[in-house]
């Protein structure tokens, strides 16, 4: 936390806002975002998908064994990924910026729950409680 608000103290500036000119020069701030993606993907249900027997679909002949990436990559992928993405950084940046976050009381780094469950999304079968408080010396 302390480097990701240490970058943006940098770039943006200490009394200033996020914008989305600053994100291409926010390293640290693009590392943290991968790696939450990467422990804690969006969408988990976009598995691979494998054709089981050969398949003649509308004229097309799918064999056995080849798998479909819906909406993953190609042709087909999302149509918003680059919004998302940018708008992804542009916010985490300025609630970081923009705040202290703390945990509840109860809340401790040894009592911290960290497994999940698997839905729709994959979230913490917990919730954790992040508490804002205005940023000091802004």
């Amino acid at each position: 936390m302390s480097k990701v608000k240490s970058e943006l103290d940098q770039i943006v500036g200490r009394n200033k806002e996020v914008e989305e000119d600053h994100i291409e020069d926010l390293h640290y701030l693009q590392a943290v975002v991968k790696e939450a993606l990467r422990l804690h993907p969006p969408v988990p249900f976009l598995v691979p998908r494998k054709a089981v027997e050969d398949v003649n679909f509308i004229g097309y002949s799918i064999p056995k064994d080849t798998q479909f990436i819906p909406f993953g990559a190609g042709r087909r992928m999302c149509a918003g990924i680059l919004l998302g993405h940018r708008m992804l950084h542009l916010t985490l940046g300025s609630l970081l910026h923009s705040f202290d976050w703390v945990l509840e009381d109860i809340v401790t780094l040894e009592t911290l729950d960290m497994k999940e469950r698997t839905g729709i999304s994959l979230r913490k079968a917990i919730p954790l409680k992040a508490l804002p408080k205005p940023r000091s010396n802004r």
